[in-house]
């Protein structure tokens, strides 16, 4: 049990599939759920509008 009385298990196996994705566990209605997040293309960072760097 952990100190704020979670008595729930660590899932032992592993945070990763075995083609390289990353996987989450979620609880719902009292059960785990395994999901595979599926990502693609790439995030880019963009300046906020005003910020250094902006040109209008």
């Amino acid at each position: 049990m952990t100190p704020d009385g979670d008595t729930r298990t660590r899932d032992p196996r592993p945070a990763q599939h075995p083609d390289g994705r990353d996987v989450v566990l979620i609880r719902l209605d009292d059960r785990d759920h395994r999901v595979t997040l599926h990502i693609s293309g790439h995030l880019r960072r963009r300046p906020a509008p005003g910020a250094a760097g902006d040109n209008p």
